[in-house]
């Protein structure tokens, strides 16, 4: 009997020490998570910890990738009233990043972009850098009729799953037919102009804007790199049989972007 009773109070010892351990390895994931987002109460952390889709470590890597955006618009001399809005949206930007379901390991979880109507293109492609080159404007799209094919929301906001592996096969068609079918869906203009910024993708590949279509004449807008390297956005005609000859023999690789999702909501 003593033996038995003996037995028992070690299995009883061994689990405490086991919750013991267990705890402690929860209150230092809690206490990491509220340092990462220190805007969350306690218990909403613990809550988001119970969620099967809750991963510490990919937030971790969200985070950084979060702030690095920002710092670089914040070195680029974005206003400040525009990065207050974005830093703004982190909690709701990186909980619903890390909820999301990955497909490509190639595709950004979010950018932030920033609409017209706090910088105008000019101002926008002023943002994007190559080798200290500053983004230029070949055309003034500004004074185009134009619109987007997808509802975007008004002030700064983030897009999600940016894929851009997408190859040129599109400039055989009209890009904004192309576009409207296009599921996920194609970038704006503001949208293109914020992968740019954050990406190395000039580099690879010219940008072919999808999402947004200009009228009189009918203009099919790229973002490239000039033979002197600086970013420009220019525009190409294109009809119904999609971009002028002009543009496809000399500007190789093409990409047109997609995103899976815009804004919080």
């Amino acid at each position: 009997m003593k033996e038995v009773f003996e037995l028992v109070l070690k299995n009883l010892n061994i689990r405490k020490e086991e919750n013991m351990k267990n705890n402690s390895i929860w209150e230092i994931r809690l206490n990491r998570l509220l340092w990462l987002l220190p805007s969350l109460s306690k218990k909403m952390a613990e809550v988001l910890m119970n969620e099967e889709t809750f991963s510490l470590e990919r937030l971790e890597v969200l985070c950084f990738l979060f702030d690095g955006q920002l710092v670089v618009l914040e070195k680029r001399h974005c206003h400040p009233v525009i990065l207050k809005e974005l830093w703004g949206q982190k909690v709701d930007v990186l909980l619903k990043a890390m909820r999301a379901k990955v497909n490509d390991v190639d595709e950004i979880p979010f950018l932030p972009v920033i609409p017209k109507s706090a910088l105008g293109i000019l101002g926008l492609m002023g943002l994007v850098r190559c080798s200290e080159k500053i983004g230029e404007c070949a055309s003034y799209p500004e004074i185009m009729e134009s619109r987007d094919l997808f509802i975007v929301p008004r002030k700064s906001y983030y897009i999600f799953g940016v894929n851009q592996s997408l190859s040129g096969e599109m400039v055989k068609e009209p890009a904004f037919k192309a576009a409207e079918m296009m599921d996920p869906v194609g970038l704006t203009d503001t949208e293109s102009i914020a992968l740019t910024v954050h990406s190395d993708i000039l580099l690879k590949a010219f940008v072919l804007i999808t999402g947004t279509k200009y009228f009189f004449p009918p203009f099919c807008y790229i973002i490239q790199l000039t033979e002197n390297g600086t970013p420009i956005l220019t525009g190409h005609f294109q009809d119904q049989h999609g971009l002028d000859e002009m543009v496809t023999p000399f500007q190789g690789n093409f990409i047109a972007p997609l995103c899976r999702s815009r804004g919080i909501d």
